[in-house]
């Protein structure tokens, strides 16, 4: 699932989900993320205040879990809505940047954007600033190794792109304006042991945007439990990297970059809904029409 990550980006995933198993979560939340950023990068302590070391924040974060029984390291624990966002923003700032590779600064970046999580309010409260952190970035560049490439594929927002893909394919143009939607998207239909990124899985990233949940969708918990009862889609196995978009998938997009440019606006998640409501016939629309979801309260409010 994470092929583009370097490996210290890497173990830090893994120790976020053992502190998550330690300390009895059902999910892997920011703060574990935090954690394990904690255990990996020696480096976070240059962005802290001098009078705040690395153990301080350790025990910050330890002082507020309340310990409960342990759950196997076998489990497949989910990563938290807080916590997918934060991964999607550093995702993005990795691509702002034109970087191959994800960093475990990239996922620094990625828990300061999601700013009212515990994890961001803690690292403010030490000091550590975003623009320090970009600036550092951008200035370093990355150092990490690891991540894996594709033979022969260029490099897409999400990792390598498929054969034949076009640039010039409308759809496409929709990957650079709502990528961080389409990276949840992704993750959705790899957690759900898709053979591809259905409109399902599209619309279960949509409900993690908060711009979505508080304006345009009234009943999230509700559409995630009807997305998550509908059965995924069967076939050869890939790497996250490597999931395809379904033909609703790309028809969805289509629509999308015609509901922005009517209304002369870059693509957004609401125009990802709008399109979804167009492809009339797949599960997402349904879903959304059985929640009362329709076009025209969507565009009243774009």
């Amino acid at each position: 699932m994470f092929e583009r990550y370097t490996e210290k980006a890497r173990r830090t995933i893994f120790f976020a989900r053992y502190h998550a198993s330690q300390y009895g979560s059902r999910s892997i939340e920011t703060e574990h993320l935090l954690l394990g950023l904690l255990r990996e990068n020696q480096a976070l302590s240059r962005y802290l205040e001098p009078s705040s070391p690395v153990e301080s924040i350790r025990a910050r974060i330890e002082a507020d879990i309340t310990p409960r029984p342990k759950v196997s390291t076998a489990e497949d624990l989910p990563l938290s809505a807080e916590c997918k966002r934060a991964l999607a923003y550093g995702i993005e700032e990795a691509e702002r940047l034109n970087h191959a590779l994800i960093a475990s600064d990239h996922l620094l970046v990625g828990l300061l954007r999601e700013e009212k999580c515990f994890a961001a309010k803690i690292l403010k409260e030490e000091g550590v600033e975003i623009e320090r952190v970009r600036e550092e970035i951008a200035r370093s560049g990355v150092s990490e190794t690891g991540g894996f490439a594709v033979a022969g594929r260029p490099m897409g927002p999400f990792g390598p792109m498929a054969p034949g893909t076009g640039r010039s394919m409308r759809w496409m143009a929709v990957l650079q304006d709502a990528g961080r939607v389409l990276h949840l998207a992704r993750r959705e239909a790899a957690q759900r042991h898709s053979a591809a990124i259905e409109t399902t899985d599209l619309l279960m990233a949509l409900t993690l945007e908060k711009e979505i949940a508080g304006r345009f969708l009234d009943s999230t918990d509700r559409i995630r439990k009807d997305g998550e009862a509908r059965p995924a889609p069967l076939g050869e196995r890939v790497s996250e990297a490597e999931l395809p978009f379904s033909e609703d998938c790309k028809e969805a997009f289509n629509f999308a970059a015609e509901e922005a440019a009517r209304l002369g606006q870059r693509t957004g998640p609401a125009h990802l809904l709008l399109g979804i409501l167009r492809v009339d016939d797949c599960g997402a629309a349904k879903i959304l029409r059985d929640c009362g979801v329709t076009a025209a309260g969507i565009r009243a409010r774009c």
